[in-house]
């Protein structure tokens, strides 16, 4: 801090130091006035009425003008982020905006409005691209896989816009404010000198020019700089105190369930005939499942084959016949700025009273060992942290169907063996149907009743294995599996490598 202290005051040292020298040089004070003078005319603008009448009608044109660049901004990014037909409908006006010059469009107002409107109408102009960019880039760039995950727990608009889209955009929007800002007001002094309204610090600038009084000039000139400094600076304070005010207790603000909603308790999966193609290429033909109540399944086949999207189309298929789905993905999707508790607690939202879901979300915290975690946020969990919390909000959301696409992929051996046994801890406390997808024959023979191992593109059934009920723990199983199960693990691996 010191450093950069220092490393400011030689700066400002320095341009003192140049522009007294170049002052002396040139010895005229229409053309470059000293320091000293510059310093007395900002002093006495200071005890001036007319200054500070100025100042509050700029600071009015800038407020006006950032304001609606803001609202209008939003609405035209945030639509055209999520439209490409509108983004390619606004590209050529925001472009044509961007690129014409400042006084163009000063000189153009002129015709059109009043000289005290001409000032904020261009900055408006001038910031509002910044604006629509900021917000369409954080919209278009909001990660997929969130907002899978959001639709796999049913949350409705308002919470994706809540949960998904707006801490995705703050950064995006954030950066968008302080450049927009800027450009404000260099927008509305140049405006006020050109269209002289009444009042206003750029028809303060106007009047000293024609007098050419320059220590006045550029003393305008650096309460212009200084005003848009503070101005900044309370603005970006301002944010960032609202911004720990709605973080604080928001949980408390959130909106719950009237009454807890009851899902159908059937926990069969029966899927018939399900197709599904992508650029008419068949990735789905006419796959039929049946999977008993409290069952487990894995798919096994080779990377590309359609695994995941097999899965996605199972879970939406149930999703239209009203079923509920609890989705493990591969990657833990975790809100990343909600904290464990509140990860776990955001689906319940909407089929749980907010008692209800708290005392759901404190049992399945307990039960996979969070609750050193439960107010951390993802960013600072490990792997195999996150993945758990995954597994809590899976088994915390009451659906009768558990789906897991690759769930223990990119855990060491360890965390992998800590996962399957909570798996199978959190299966005996609260039976699921279980569908999974794994590379592992090792996980699919710890876990799985039945084992279905596929070929594709489109996926087909090569063999379906029945798997014995073994008595022994799953940690067991997994480091020491028996010849039978051995026997399985080799079957699988030389169907999947067209081995006979």
């Amino acid at each position: 801090m010191k450093r950069k202290i220092l490393a400011l005051s030689a700066s400002v040292l320095l341009i003192a130091v140049v522009w007294q020298v170049m002052s002396l040089c040139i010895s005229s004070s229409l053309i470059l006035p000293n320091i000293q003078s510059v310093f007395l005319a900002f002093i006495k603008c200071l005890g001036s009425r007319q200054f500070y009448a100025s100042l509050a009608a700029t600071f009015l044109r800038c407020l006006t003008a950032f304001s609606l660049a803001v609202i209008v901004g939003a609405v035209l990014g945030f639509t055209s982020g999520a439209s490409s037909f509108f983004k390619t409908f606004i590209f050529i006006p925001l472009w044509i905006i961007r690129a014409t010059p400042v006084v163009s469009l000063i000189l153009i107002s002129l015709f059109w409005l009043k000289a005290k409107q001409i000032p904020s109408f261009v900055a408006f102009l001038m910031a509002l691209p910044v604006m629509t960019g900021a917000t369409q880039k954080g919209v278009s760039t909001t990660p997929k896989e969130l907002l899978e995950a959001a639709d796999s727990y049913s949350l409705d608009r308002r919470q994706k816009i809540r949960f998904v889209y707006i801490p995705n955009i703050r950064p995006f929007f954030l950066e968008g404010l302080s450049a927009s800002y800027g450009l404000v007001w260099k927008a509305v002094a140049a405006g006020e000198v050109l269209a002289l309204p009444k009042q206003g610090l750029g028809t303060l600038l106007n009047t000293y020019q024609v007098h050419l009084e320059t220590s006045y000039v550029m003393a305008v000139t650096a309460a212009i700089i200084i005003a848009g400094f503070l101005s900044e600076g309370i603005f970006t304070l301002t944010v960032t105190l609202l911004k720990k005010h709605i973080c604080k207790n928001r949980i408390n603000r959130w909106h719950f369930a009237k009454e807890n909603k009851n899902f159908p308790t059937d926990a069969s999966l029966c899927i018939r005939e399900l197709s599904f193609s992508y650029e008419e290429r068949p990735i789905i033909k006419n796959f039929t499942l049946e999977a008993k109540e409290k069952t487990t399944t894995a798919i096994m086949a080779k990377t590309g084959s359609g695994k995941t999207t097999l899965l996605n189309a199972i879970a939406k298929k149930l999703k239209q016949d009203g079923r509920a789905v609890s989705y493990v993905f591969q990657e833990p999707r975790l809100f990343p700025q909600l904290t464990v508790f509140e990860n776990i607690c955001l689906p319940l939202c909407n089929v749980m009273t907010k008692k209800t879901a708290f005392k759901t979300a404190e049992d399945i915290i307990e039960k996979t060992n969070l609750v050193s975690y439960k107010e951390k946020l993802p960013s600072e969990l490990s792997g195999g942290e996150k993945q758990r919390v995954s597994l809590a909000r899976a088994f915390a959301y009451p659906a009768s169907i558990l789906l897991m696409d690759e769930a223990f992929k990119s855990q060491d051996i360890e965390q992998e063996v800590k996962l399957l046994c909570l798996l199978e801890k959190l299966l005996c406390k609260k039976n699921r149907t279980v569908l999974f997808v794994t590379h592992n024959a090792r996980e699919a023979c710890v876990c799985a009743d039945t084992i279905l191992v596929m070929k594709g593109p489109p996926l087909e059934v090569q063999k379906e294995i029945n798997m014995p009920a073994l008595q022994t723990q799953t940690k067991q199983r997994y480091i020491s599996p028996s010849k039978s199960s051995a026997l399985y693990e080799n079957e699988i691996y030389r169907l999947l490598m067209n081995e006979n």
